[in-house]
């Protein structure tokens, strides 16, 4: 499952999203050396986030969100009229 929306590729996809995700590098790449990048650990540099929630927080390149940005617009979003929760999470 991952981090910021809960979203379950398994349970949404059945066998085909069985483990399938993407990761989210916590410190932009572009600002690592290369020797920094080849002591990236990933369970300290990295979290699982799905497709959509990694498109929002590189939506903008002079504006990396951090998680907890994103999270407060998921959490903000879920409280407003007439939001509908994706298939699934009903």
């Amino acid at each position: 499952m991952v981090e910021l929306c809960s979203m379950d590729f398994h349970k949404r996809y059945g066998p085909h999203g069985e483990d399938f995700i993407e990761v989210h590098h916590l410190t932009p790449l572009s600002t690592l050396d290369p020797a920094a990048l080849k002591r990236t650990a990933p369970k300290t540099d990295m979290v699982v986030v799905c497709l959509n929630c990694h498109r929002m927080i590189h939506r903008r390149l002079d504006k990396i969100l951090t998680l907890e940005e994103v999270n407060t617009m998921i959490r903000n979003q879920a409280k407003s009229p007439g939001f509908e929760p994706p298939v699934g999470q009903r």
